[in-house]
């Protein structure tokens, strides 16, 4: 009964937007590299009915609350808590990876300088996120000072790689920008690991 409803709910949900049960992920695919993705109902039975929706929220690209973020990621509380206490999450991309995994593309703003993209990898069996990684960062920029910044590509639906740029101080005496690239794969169990 309770897989009918979910099925009743997100086809109602998703007539307005698109025939049929598949959805169409909308990507952001600046400095990204990634490609488009859908979701089905069937797919989405695989994991809870709580995080159908959180999901599906980050597909849609709406505003999401600490709390859902609490409820369905393994983010730090660093992030929203003390100082962070203005802080904006909004859905980015919803992706589908490897051995059935989801993963999720979220925004966060501190409400200060700084927007950060993370992605967070999820499983059929647990409520909440199983790993996660900074993908994306941007901060203003003292050019008195060192400054680094984070893009990412994702490579396939079990790699991806993030570029680290760093920016000397402006000054007399210019060095070169240096970047470092990682790249990242996503085991079986959704652990994200770094490539030699």
């Amino acid at each position: 009964m309770k897989k009918m409803q979910i099925i009743l709910f997100l086809a109602i949900l998703g007539c307005n937007e698109h025939a049929g049960n598949n959805y169409q992920a909308l990507s952001n695919t600046q400095d990204s590299g990634i490609s488009n993705h859908s979701i089905s109902v069937s797919d989405s039975l695989n994991i809870s009915k709580e995080n159908i929706l959180f999901l599906d929220s980050v597909r849609r690209k709406y505003d999401l609350s600490i709390d859902q973020i609490k409820k369905h990621t393994n983010l730090d509380s660093f992030y929203y808590t003390g100082y962070y206490t203005n802080v904006f999450f909004t859905g980015d991309t919803f992706l589908l990876l490897r051995d059935g995994l989801k993963g999720a593309v979220i925004n966060y703003n501190d409400g200060k300088s700084c927007v950060y993209k993370f992605l967070f990898v999820f499983n059929s069996s647990d409520n909440g996120s199983i790993s996660n990684k900074i993908l994306y960062t941007d901060c203003d920029r003292d050019e008195s000072s060192d400054y680094k910044y984070i893009r990412y590509k994702i490579l396939s639906d079990s790699t991806f790689q993030t570029i680290e740029t760093y920016l000397p101080p402006v000054s007399k005496k210019k060095v070169d920008s240096s970047k470092t690239t990682v790249n990242w794969k996503l085991n079986e169990k959704g652990v994200i690991d770094s490539l030699p």
